[in-house]
């Protein structure tokens, strides 16, 4: 006689952890199974495969509400386990008893592997690229650092208010930046685009950059709702050139 154990009837929720919209949790597959799976090996682990369904529109829905935050999920799962001894071989059993099973399992999946799956699906075409700068001691590049977390925290908060609030800090930090990196005055007669430098031509972009991170601070000036696509390019336009700006101009302050 052999013991077994039946394992059956399996419902699961697969649902997504989200920043926006009140951080609530979003279904986004679900798992039913209800033939029975059978092993003889009570004693050991016994590893089974489940399959999760859900549809293109509810991947398009959750990676909106995502915001490129890492992605977090909860998997509830319920199954019943049943006992049983086979009285004579191949002639039956005998049901020794049923246990309910709830399980409740948090995990994550790595940024880089969650992305690698969407580019596969042929849906998305992600991309991620490291973007850093040293760690510094001077007070003045700590207050530039923490404006910049706080301009990544609002980013991934995420909402035209949380959007708009990431390129306010981003505006702050360029403030205490220029502060430390003062910006050379303009000449009188200001030089036609193809006769500028290339050192030049990037102290002009990022007085662009600037000019256009003003507009968050002044609604009076431009009302509109900033997108999550302007608060991006704002913020890593500016960890492109923070590191890059003290090689353009000259530190007010002695090392």
């Amino acid at each position: 006689m052999k013991d077994y154990g039946f394992l059956e009837n399996t419902i699961g929720k697969l649902k997504a952890y989200t920043e926006h919209l009140y951080q609530q949790k979003f279904l986004l597959a679900t798992v039913r199974n209800e033939e029975a799976l059978c092993s003889y090996w009570l004693k050991e682990n016994y590893w089974f495969q489940l399959e999760c369904e859900t549809t293109i529109a509810d991947l398009f829905e959750f990676e909106r509400l995502r915001n490129g935050n890492e992605p977090k999920f909860d998997f509830d799962l319920k199954f019943h386990i049943t006992w049983a001894r086979e009285i004579v071989k191949n002639e039956g059993f005998t049901f020794d008893w049923k246990l309910n099973v709830d399980v409740h399992i948090p995990f994550v999946i790595p940024q880089k592997t969650w992305i690698n799956f969407l580019n596969k699906l042929g849906l998305f075409e992600y991309h991620l690229f490291e973007l850093n700068n040293p760690i510094q001691d001077s007070p003045e590049m700590v207050r530039i650092s923490s404006a910049v977390k706080e301009s990544i925290d609002f980013f991934y908060q995420g909402g035209p208010m949380g959007w708009k609030n990431s390129v306010s800090k981003i505006r702050d930090a360029m403030n205490l930046l220029d502060k430390l990196y003062p910006l050379p005055s303009r000449d009188k007669d200001k030089k036609q685009d193809k006769d500028l430098t290339r050192n030049e031509r990037w102290i002009e972009s990022y007085r662009s950059l600037k000019n256009l991170a003003h507009l968050s601070q002044h609604p009076e000036d431009d009302p509109d709702e900033w997108s999550r696509d302007e608060a991006q390019v704002v913020l890593t336009s500016f960890l492109g050139v923070w590191s890059l700006r003290k090689f353009l101009v000259k530190k007010d302050t002695p090392e």
